[in-house]
């Protein structure tokens, strides 16, 4: 028997079994995901390996629009079949592997993982996962122990016997063998709980746990238990083959011998751990242009008004004298004032704009065109000043389009007067 690689068979035959054997989240544990994030209805879901929809339809509620995915089929049409049943339309169903996710579904305020993460290509996964989330949002792993309960004895006495559940592993051992299948291969335990390394190495921080207890006791009958055992990878339907009759009438021998009145069991629930990944900063901003093509579309902006100046300009000879007089006594201190204004716009730009890809073209014009002299102003700085040459004027024009800050006004109006005196 080889190593476990992932196969279609993984599941096959256990989606009907998984929705009835597998006990639900606790909405204690829903409602701890709801008041970490602090959601508010709004936003995206994306379920990966959401199986019937253990998480996804409870969790529905608390988005504009939810995405489960899942890799089995039968999977998929077992969740949109209870999804309908229960009215709920907000969520579309795909069947897809968590490795062939792309861009294409979109941002998403939350991506969970139920149970689901240890039977994927965890690193390519995390990264995908990482590219799909939008800025503020979140990644939450879900464990939890479904299938059964813990085992423990309560403090308070249950009403019922629990399942012996070593005696069914024990039964399925004696059909499967000892080593637990997962498909057509052997799964590997080390590849389970290593989703932290993951994730870090997929760029995200350090997580945050949160612990939710749930000491409930839960009646389960028979059948239920028998769903169970079906549900688990290990012990698919698909397995047994030809003796899956044969197992399945062993097991309930099994099970009607210790339950009580033949029918019923009790098992204390266990608790949920949820871990929260917050979207790494890169992540968002990985389609973003490079840092210099703000600073490339700016020159390409100014280059373009200052052709428009030289354009403008060119039909009216005695007002470009009057123009190269007012830029040549403003030059240096536009050059001087221009320079810190322009490097603020810039920096103030890339702080804002970093997370974001789309506002590096919207905001990119407003550094490339500052505000510019008017004709007005420059008329009346020149008044009665000798007209400069128009070699002179052709080279400064450009330097009146840069200005950007208004402050030498009040010293303009002063030149004024003294030129009229």
């Amino acid at each position: 028997m080889t190593v476990w690689q992932w196969d279609p068979s993984l599941y096959s035959g256990s989606a009907d079994y998984y929705a009835t054997g597998r006990m639900p989240y606790p909405p204690s544990a829903v409602q701890a995901i709801v008041h970490t994030l602090g959601l508010d209805g709004t936003g995206r879901l994306l379920d990966v390996g959401s199986g019937p929809g253990s998480l996804t339809l409870p969790l529905a509620a608390h988005f504009a629009e939810t995405v489960a995915v899942d890799a089995d089929p039968e999977m998929v049409e077992v969740g949109r079949a209870e999804a309908e049943a229960r009215g709920v339309r907000s969520i579309s169903w795909q069947a897809v592997r968590a490795e062939d996710l792309d861009a294409g579904l979109g941002r998403f305020r939350l991506i969970a993982f139920a149970q689901s993460f240890h039977w994927m290509e965890q690193a390519k996964v995390a990264g995908i996962a990482a590219g799909l989330l939008g800025e503020g949002g979140s990644v939450v792993h879900v464990a939890a122990t479904t299938d059964k309960g813990t085992g423990e004895t309560p403090r308070t006495p249950l009403a019922f016997p629990q399942p012996p559940w070593e005696e069914i592993r024990d039964l399925v051992a004696r059909y499967l063998g000892e080593e637990r299948r997962a498909g057509r291969g052997v799964r590997p335990s080390e590849m389970f709980g290593t989703e932290r390394e993951a994730f870090a190495a997929a760029g995200f921080g350090e997580p945050q746990t949160v612990e939710v207890p749930h000491n409930v006791a839960r009646v389960r009958t028979v059948k239920e238990v028998v769903a169970a055992v079906y549900s688990l990878s290990y012990s698919a339907p698909h397995l047994f083959g030809e003796r899956k009759d044969e197992f399945e009438a062993e097991l309930i021998e099994l099970l009607t011998a210790r339950a009580a009145s033949g029918v019923l069991f009790a098992e204390q629930v266990g608790s949920v751990r949820l871990t929260f990944w917050a979207a790494p900063k890169v992540s968002s901003d990985e389609a973003a242009p490079a840092p210099s093509t703000p600073k490339a579309s700016a020159r390409k902006a100014s280059a373009r008004k200052a052709s428009a100046g030289r354009k403008a300009s060119a039909p009216a000879p005695r007002k470009a004298a009057a123009n190269t007089a007012s830029a040549s006594a403003g030059k240096s201190a536009a050059r001087k004032s221009t320079a810190p204004a322009t490097v603020g716009r810039k920096t103030v730009k890339a702080e804002i704009t970093a997370p974001k890809t789309a506002t590096p073209k919207a905001t990119a014009p407003k550094t490339a065109t500052p505000k510019t002299a008017t004709p007005k102003t420059a008329t009346s700085k020149t008044a009665g000043r000798k007209p400069a040459s128009r070699k002179s004027g052709s080279e400064v024009a450009p330097v009146s389009t840069e200005v950007a800050v208004p402050a030498p006004r009040p010293k303009v109006r002063r030149a004024v007067k003294k030129a009229s005196s």
